[in-house]
């Protein structure tokens, strides 16, 4: 958790956005256990279409509502099984202000269809490889992706719709 009173970093300079970068790669931050940001989150793989949401907001993993640099901290204990960066790090700030960055060139829809299919994917808004839960009109999907969806709305708020296609998926050999 951030600590009490604790800000976080302010306006961004290229040279720290470029410094996160460089961490945002770099596995020595996990303590020996070869992992780096880039590890999980390469073409911005495992990003929830939430990550669009500008900061601090609801991130599933942690269960709550979390700021940026919280979310870093996160990462750096649970999945990458390090120590946490100093609060008052320049590392920190570098890799907040990188993950604020990535967040501007960020698509929810690829991140909902990966491989095409889902809620905004080739398959179609019912598509066959949609979750009922993550549908058009479902808990996760992203504001303004499907047809239940209005730029700027946050679907996710919504109660969860049924999904056509969870009813009859077909069967793959």
């Amino acid at each position: 958790m951030r600590p009490a009173g604790f800000e976080g970093p302010t306006a961004p300079t290229e040279a720290l956005i470029a410094k996160g970068e460089a961490l945002w790669n770099d596995t020595s931050l996990s303590g020996g256990n070869n992992m780096s940001c880039n590890t999980c989150h390469a073409g911005n793989a495992q990003l929830a279409p939430s990550f669009a949401e500008p900061y601090p907001h609801y991130v599933t993993m942690p269960g709550r509502e979390v700021h940026a640099d919280e979310m870093v901290q996160f990462c750096m204990v649970v999945p990458m099984n390090a120590e946490p960066l100093a609060w008052d790090s320049e590392a920190l700030a570098a890799l907040t202000a990188f993950t604020i960055e990535l967040q501007q060139d960020f698509d929810p829809c690829a991140a909902c269809a990966p491989t095409g299919c889902g809620p905004c994917g080739a398959c179609g808004p019912c598509g066959a490889c949609a979750p009922a839960a993550c549908g058009p009109c479902g808990a996760c999907a992203p504001a303004g992706c499907g047809p239940c969806g209005t730029v700027g709305a946050n679907t996710r708020s919504a109660a969860p719709k049924a999904n056509p296609a969870a009813v009859a998926r077909p069967t793959v050999h």
